[in-house]
């Protein structure tokens, strides 16, 4: 889908060369250079490398290693942002984030802090202007601002608190799709963790065309909308992996993806289950690269080997 960027003025321009009666008045267009993220880039927005903390984090939130973009990637450039609540690469062409991880423990969910209220929604301080989400994208857009690393997550740490109402941490979720079963399905993770096993998760968007699976159907394009000035992308889709460590010490998964939709209950969250090796198809990414290849395979070519 093409964007296009750009602006005219038009400006009068009068030249008196001393005739009695100077030629017709023609306005003028001043065309101005404009610029916007490449499509397909290597670049990556300089940054002064992790600190040791952010290093222990990421370590920390993101299960089997950072996701990595995979060979032929063409969605431009990503910014890597850590905090001790989530790590996440945000999108300078789309304005969210293509992958969020985080690390929940029962420890983190089990204190008192309540929600705060919408003012803490905010733009990412650590993100410019321009190549960020505002608050004034999503006004009157219909969409919520929905969490990809929920706020019920983080119950004990206010400053970690509020650091998942950024808007870096959203995407334009429908408000039935949001407040209705993704909200249970976040829900249903927690209860694991409550279960007695910490987890890791990886929560990103989707842009995906069914029709796309079909060669009698498929015309190479994914249409989707966007929002805002700042023409915030609305995902088609969404997944969550959601990691854990085994008894036997090796590392289990399930995945889900939902379409950016109302569902109606009763939820049915086995139907929606998918393998990661489905999800890392159509995002382009590599999650759980750090593992050997024998668990790679064993985890995401399996739809559901945690599933209880």
């Amino acid at each position: 889908m093409k964007r296009l960027v750009g602006q005219t003025a038009v400006v009068l321009c009068c030249f008196a060369m001393g005739c009695a009666s100077a030629a017709p008045r023609r306005p003028v267009s001043a065309v101005h250079r404009a610029a916007r993220p490449a499509l397909f880039s290597t670049y990556r927005v300089p940054q002064a490398g992790l600190t040791a903390q952010e290093r222990l984090w990421l370590e920390m939130h993101c299960p089997g290693g950072e996701p990595h973009r995979t060979p032929g990637w063409t969605n431009g450039p990503t910014t890597l942002l850590v905090r001790a609540g989530y790590a996440l690469a945000h999108s300078s062409i789309d304005r969210i984030a293509y992958w969020v991880c985080e690390h929940v423990g029962s420890a983190q969910i089990s204190g008192h802090l309540p929600r705060p209220g919408t003012s803490a929604f905010q733009a990412d301080p650590q993100l410019p202007a321009g190549r960020r989400a505002e608050l004034a994208d999503y006004r009157g857009s219909g969409y919520d601002r929905g969490h990809q690393a929920p706020n019920a997550d983080q119950t004990v740490d206010r400053q970690v608190q509020l650091e998942t109402f950024y808007l870096s941490n959203m995407t334009p979720q429908s408000p039935e799709l949001n407040q209705g079963v993704w909200a249970a399905l976040e829900a249903q993770v927690r209860r694991w963790v409550r279960g007695g096993r910490d987890v890791q998760i990886v929560t990103g968007p989707l842009f995906y065309d069914p029709e796309e699976e079909n060669p009698a159907t498929a015309d190479g394009q994914v249409n989707f909308t966007t929002i805002g000035d700042n023409a915030v992308a609305v995902p088609t889709h969404y997944f969550k992996i959601v990691v854990r460590t085994g008894a036997n010490g090796r590392h289990e998964a399930i995945a889900f993806v939902f379409e950016n939709r109302p569902y109606n209950r009763p939820y049915q969250f086995e139907r929606q289950i998918r393998s990661i090796d489905w999800i890392e198809e159509r995002t382009g990414l590599d999650f759980l690269s750090e593992l050997s290849e024998t668990e790679q395979q064993a985890i995401e070519q399996s739809p559901s080997p945690m599933w209880p």
